[in-house]
């Protein structure tokens, strides 16, 4: 009952109660006092009728208003007829035809009550509430009812109401107590019920005790005979004011419980049965066969009750339980699923190393994780990043406009320290609820993981789970952050800071796998002129400031999309994509003359300009692969040097050169190096020594197939000028006297001058003419130094030398690669140039010749 309908009541109920009592002092003025009191209950219980009738009335509330009404009727009959004829007991009326259809009125209302309000608890408490009354009815049958038998009594048809209303009553009083045992009924609806509970046990009193008066024929009007009838008509009209706009009542969403305890209709039953044993002891004696019967009867329901208690307690246990194991199941398969899925989710979001794949990755492993409509992911650029590399990563998948829209906000929201639901319900839209996660990076803004779901909110386990997503999401970009970091650091010059060879060679490659066929792309192949005297004058230390500045110029030189890196020891890779020959002539000027004129001032010391020589070579016209554009350009920078000019370009006749390298030459030129072999076979043995090892040391440098295939030619030709020195100098088994030296020293220039007389052999003349040169300037034959000696000879003369040192003499024994290596390293930056001598061990070592002991690692840091 609403608080509304409680206030109605108390507002109504004094009206009620005024006119039942005015009407009943009229009675009690004309015809007596307990005629009064009787038309006053009427009036009353009338008066509960009416009320229960009404809007709005459940089909039980008028039921029980029509029993109210039936019983006041009957009441009025019984008054009337009893004023009208003057006899205290009229039976045989219409009267009891009104009292016998309020029982069955009345208990049917009362069970459809007891029903919507107490449900599973109606069927417990029932069997108790009758075992209850069953005692307490053959208790008050044995005071009131047995005695009277015992006499003469009227006859079965003129007293058959009498038994109808005590079973109705009693009936009544078991519903009413079954209501009071159960506790699936309310609190407040179970005090209901009180009322009811009272009135009924009124009822069955004065049924009884009108029973066994009626059975001796001297029933008389008066109070106490009339008494208990009359409050249980008040107490019924209250009741039914009780349940006045009762809602019907929701089932419960708890488990079944068990109803009250059996000891209160036990402890009934056994009392019951005391006191008909000891009536039985003090009036006879002995225990009759009736008391003996009822006994056994009510022993008998006790334990049939008690037997049913426990077996049904035993199968609501099992229910239970089975429930449980059911409810503990299903959790564990579907905490099982959410693992599974958790797993699955972290795998994948591991998988990668790149942190807009992990974005994708987890939108979507969040979204069919946690089953929503959208999911996204927001972390915002780090302020350690370089401005070029500084940017948010974004990713979402499944949303709308309008959802973008309104988490826009989110970008500028700070992160909190745990999950966020929030929701939203636009004006005729249904809910959208929103779960916010913030993920936090080390050493970075924590971004956050955003879902999205209409109608269901998310519990607490999906809160949980897509936290777990969030520290696999910020665990998996941190890894990817410091991998970006650590390849970032291996790709560059750890002198320069610009990419190291190596790099520079993959993004060659890179640009020339995306360069479409109508575009070009041009390589600009930088070298530093006379950087080997500017270590030498002024230290390691100012030649590494020096290279970092050129570096430092160059990329400020070159145009935007230009690439620019480390390759040599004092060479230098520019890659210029979509440019052409001549737009890539402009770019080397501006950069030679940009390192000229900037230069770097020594500390304490003078300016020095940076000077260089540039070799130029676009794609497609000098060559489509990496290696021919290499060799391209490294061929144009020998031209500059050669002519010492700054830029050197890829004319059609020097590419018609480039590619002229007859089988007709290189076999005629093979002629002289066999007829050298007849005069002295070491010097053929020798020669296929040397463009092995050239060809190792070329590769080691990364050199085109084509500049290979130079070198390899260079050096098989590189002692054919000994065609122009006696036999019995090449052949002298000891030392040579200085005339024979200088005569030895003639062979260079004659190979220089038999290569150089055919076409196409210009650039392998190199090889022939200057491998024995010395890096320190005291070689022969024309004493150059450093750079300024041809690349080709400082290649060739680290292999031929290496060779002449492991090669077995007549005279000597050849020494061991390791030895040969030391006086190799002992050479380098005197008679050969230490980074070929660099690059040559390198190669030993690729090749399983020579392994770099601890010692050598550690001088070779050192020295660097």
């Amino acid at each position: 009952m609403g608080a509304s309908g409680i206030r109605s009541a108390r507002m109504r109920l004094p009206g009620g109660v005024a006119l039942a009592g005015a009407v009943g002092a009229l009675a009690l003025a004309s015809a007596g006092w307990l005629e009064g009191v009787t038309v006053g209950a009427v009036l009353l219980a009338l008066w509960a009728a009416c009320r229960l009738w009404g809007p709005p009335a459940s089909r039980q509330q008028r039921l029980l208003a029509a029993a109210c009404a039936c019983y006041a009727l009957g009441e009025a009959f019984w008054l009337a007829a009893e004023l009208a004829t003057g006899e205290a007991n009229p039976l045989g009326g219409p009267s009891d035809l009104f009292y016998l259809a309020f029982y069955g009125l009345a208990a049917t209302s009362l069970l459809g009550l007891l029903r919507s309000t107490a449900e599973r608890g109606m069927r417990e408490s029932l069997p108790p509430a009758l075992m209850s009354v069953a005692g307490v009815a053959a208790v008050g049958f044995r005071l009131l009812v047995y005695p009277v038998l015992e006499g003469p009594t009227h006859p079965a048809a003129e007293v058959w109401p009498a038994f109808g209303y005590a079973a109705g009553s009693l009936v009544l009083v078991t519903l009413a107590l079954a209501a009071v045992f159960s506790r699936r009924v309310e609190p407040a609806r179970a005090n209901r019920f009180a009322p009811l509970l009272g009135g009924m046990a009124l009822m069955a009193a004065g049924d009884l005790h009108y029973l066994a008066e009626t059975l001796v024929g001297r029933y008389q009007t008066s109070f106490w005979a009339d008494g208990p009838w009359l409050a249980a008509l008040a107490l019924l009209g209250l009741s039914g004011t009780a349940f006045r706009n009762e809602a019907r009542s929701r089932e419960s969403d708890e488990a079944p419980r068990v109803s009250r305890s059996c000891l209160i209709p036990t402890l009934v039953s056994a009392l019951a049965v005391a006191a008909l044993v000891a009536l039985d002891l003090h009036q006879y004696g002995l225990i009759t066969s009736g008391v003996a019967f009822s006994a056994l009867g009510l022993v008998a329901l006790g334990t049939g009750y008690r037997a049913s208690e426990i077996r049904r307690q035993d199968r609501l246990l099992q229910q239970t339980l089975s429930a449980a194991a059911r409810n503990l199941q299903t959790q564990v398969e579907a905490r099982t699923r959410e693992l599974a899925g958790l797993v699955s989710a972290t795998r994948s979001i591991h998988d990668s190393l790149n942190p807009e794949a992990i974005a994708r990755t987890s939108v979507e492993q969040v979204r069919d994780l946690l089953q929503s409509d959208a999911a996204l992911l927001w972390i915002p650029p780090s302020p350690s990043d370089a401005p070029s590399e500084a940017k948010a990563t974004w990713c979402h998948a499944g949303l709308g406009n309008q959802e973008l829209s309104a988490l826009n906000v989110v970008a500028t929201t700070p992160p909190s320290e745990g999950p966020v639901q929030l929701q939203a319900r636009p004006d005729g839209e249904s809910a959208t609820n929103y779960l916010l996660v913030p993920v936090g990076l080390r050493d970075h803004p924590a971004g956050w993981l955003g879902v999205l779901r209409r109608e269901r909110p998310f519990s607490q386990l999906e809160q949980g789970l897509a936290a777990s997503i969030a520290h696999t999401v910020a665990s998996a970009m941190d890894n990817a952050r410091a991998h970006q970091k650590v390849l970032s650091l291996a790709q560059l010059d750890p002198v320069t800071g610009v990419l190291n060879p190596r790099t520079m060679h993959d993004r060659l490659a890179r640009a020339l796998a995306d360069r479409r066929p109508e575009d070009s792309l041009a390589l600009l192949l930088l070298d530093l002129v006379n950087f080997r005297q500017v270590n030498a004058i002024h230290g390691l230390p100012a030649g590494d400031a020096i290279l970092r500045r050129a570096a430092q110029l160059l990329t400020v030189c070159i145009p935007e999309g230009a690439v620019a890196g480390r390759f040599g020891s004092d060479e230098f890779l520019v890659l210029l994509p979509g440019v052409g020959l001549q737009e890539a002539a402009n770019v080397a000027e501006a950069i030679a003359k940009t390192l000229s004129t900037y230069g770097y001032s020594v500390p304490n010391g003078p300016f020095l300009p940076i000077p260089c020589h540039i070799g130029v070579a676009v794609a497609p016209e000098d060559g489509e692969s990496v290696n021919a554009l290499l060799g391209a350009a490294n061929w144009n920078l020998s031209i500059a040097k050669r002519n010492d000019v700054t830029v050197g370009l890829a004319t059609d006749s020097r590419r018609e050169d480039r590619k002229f390298l007859s089988d007709e030459s290189f076999a005629a030129l093979d002629a002289l190096v066999a007829a050298v072999d007849n005069k002295d076979s070491y010097t053929r043995r020798h020669s296929e020594e040397v463009a092995d090892y050239s060809l190792w040391l070329a590769e080691e440098l990364g050199c085109s197939q084509e500049t290979l295939d130079l070198v390899r030619m260079a050096a098989l030709l590189h002692d054919v000028g000994k065609i122009g020195v006696p036999t019995e100098i090449l052949t002298k088994p000891g030392r040579l006297t200085d005339a024979e030296y200088d005569t030895m020293k003639r062979h260079p220039v004659i190979g220089g001058m038999l290569i150089g007389a055919f076409r196409g052999m210009g650039r392998i003349l190199d090889g022939a003419k200057y491998h024995h040169e010395r890096w320190d300037g005291t070689g022969y034959p024309e004493g150059l130094k450093g750079n300024d000696i041809p690349w080709l000879g400082r290649l060739i003369a680290v292999a031929d030398a290496f060779s002449a040192m492991t090669t077995n003499r007549p005279y000597r024994k050849g020494l061991s690669v390791s030895e040969a290596v030391r006086r190799l390293e002992e050479a380098a930056g005197t008679q050969l140039d230490p980074y070929m001598v660099e690059a040559f061990v390198r190669a030993l070592t690729r090749r399983g010749l020579y392994r770099v002991s601890v010692r050598d690692e550690l001088r070779q840091r050192r020295a660097a």
